[in-house]
């Protein structure tokens, strides 16, 4: 279900290419197994989401790299996910 997650928010916010699903995925897997946990959850997901996409965000040439919170809310709620309470978004 979380790879669903990743494609789903990777396309919502416009992300160039796939890298960024790549790093998500390994991101929330590297997050879960700190945790001590063979699963991801959606907390695990959710912090990635900053860590993956701040760079790879369509932007004009000079405009400062930024998640749109905004819409990563909208996509989240979209998706059932409850927003997490250490990540930033």
């Amino acid at each position: 279900m979380f790879l669903f997650i990743i494609a789903k928010i990777a396309i919502e916010v416009g992300v160039d290419g796939h890298r960024a699903d790549i790093t998500m995925i390994k991101t929330a897997k590297t997050m879960a197994a700190l945790n001590g946990r063979k699963e991801v959850n959606d907390e695990d997901v959710l912090n990635s989401v900053n860590l993956a996409l701040q760079h790879r965000m369509r932007r004009r040439p000079f405009h400062e790299p930024n998640v749109d919170r905004e819409m990563l809310q909208n996509v989240i709620n979209g998706l059932g996910l409850s927003p997490c309470s250490r990540c930033n978004h």
